[in-house]
Formats: structure tokens, sequence, C-alpha cells
């Protein structure tokens, strides 16, 4: 008989699985709201993830699980405009966040979190942190040589993170800044150099070294 973690784990597209250099990025919004509101808007994006995701560039259609709520193991197909459809399966959920691993079939192979963190006492942090690389050598010509696909997705995780801005605060007109690092390990020596400045995006400084 199948050990059923064992058969989990044969579909998951992992890091390791990918091609081309590793990439390290972070998406950060500070909103002036307490943790405890934060918490609240995080409550609600659990369970409606497309309340918060541009429509026109991406939509999330729960392939397994309940729908209004997200629980471990739940399998989520992420459609994107173009051929860039990707599933992923849920990994990791607190009241501060969740985590995503990518599966068979995704454009990337690796992982992404959603968080939220305490910055002071009336403001916190919203992050989209995400470790990755190329599912092949074609999504790595678009990702990492000509950065199409990189540039979409920086648009859309940046409306991702206003649009939770947006929530929190209760204002629909608000356009908060969105900071966006993004490190690029080479993949001869290892190391990782910040190429924000690369994308007409700025970075600040990692809090964390990423993990595969």
């Amino acid at each position: 008989m199948v050990d059923e973690a064992q058969e989990k784990k044969k579909d998951v597209q992992t890091i390791g699985d990918g091609v081309g250099p590793r990439y390290h990025r972070v998406y950060t919004v500070d909103l002036p709201v307490t943790l405890e509101r934060a918490r609240e808007t995080m409550s609600e994006l659990k369970k409606d993830i497309n309340a918060f995701s541009p429509q026109w560039i991406a939509t999330f259609d729960k392939k397994k699980g309940d729908p209004g709520e997200l629980n471990l193991g739940d399998e989520i197909l992420v459609r994107i405009s173009g051929p860039w459809n990707g599933p992923v399966r849920v990994t990791e959920v607190t009241n501060e966040g969740f985590a995503f691993c990518t599966l068979d079939g995704h454009i990337e192979a690796g992982n992404i979190h959603f968080k939220i963190s305490r910055a002071s006492e009336n403001t916190t942090k919203f992050e989209i942190e995400s470790v990755t690389r190329s599912r092949d050598q074609i999504v790595n010509f678009f990702y990492d040589k000509i950065r199409f696909a990189m540039l979409a997705q920086t648009e859309m995780w940046e409306l991702f993170c206003q649009n939770f801005a947006k929530h929190a605060t209760r204002d629909e007109d608000l356009k908060p800044e969105v900071v966006v690092k993004t490190e690029r390990q080479d993949e001869k020596t290892g190391i990782w150099e910040d190429v924000s400045h690369e994308l007409g995006t700025h970075g600040t400084e990692s809090t964390a070294k990423p993990q595969d």
C-alpha cells in the first residue's frame, strides 16, 4: 500500500526540480493598522483570495478543500493571463499567514509565503515572500533572460499588496508604496545578488537568508 504522505510529495515541484538561477523575492507594504486588524484582514484573505487578487491578471480556483476556508493540504489552481496557469498546495496556515508549494505543471518550482508582522504598536507589515526557480528552460528564458514573466509577476503581487492594504484600512482610494526586493543566486558561485535596480524596483535589507 502506498503511503499517503509519500504519494502527496510525488507531485510537488520542489526548487530542486527547477532550472536556472534561484530567485528570492519579497514584496512589502506598511499598514497603518494594528496587528489585530491585520489578522482580521488575513482571515478575510484566507476565506477569499480572489477578493485581493487583480482579477484581470490572476484568479485562484480551489480544486481541493472547503470553499471559504484555507487549510493544510488544500489545492488551488492559479489561473494567470496567458499560458501560465499553475497548481499549488497549502503547506502552512497560521493566524499571521499561509504558504503554498508549487505542484507539477506550475511555471515555477518552489514556495511562496503570505504573512503579516508587527512593525510598531499601530503599524503592521504585509509581505509576500517567494524562493523559486523556473520550471524549464523555456520558462527560464521568459523569466530570467528577457524578464517578461518576472515583470508581469511584479505587477501582480504589487497590486495584491495594495489590495490587502485597502482591505485592512477600509480605504479604497489608498495607493501605498510597495517595496520589492529581488535577489538572484549565481548558479556557479552560489552568491546572492540584489538585482532590484535592474527591474526598476528598489530593495531593502533582507531580514533572513532565503531558504530552499
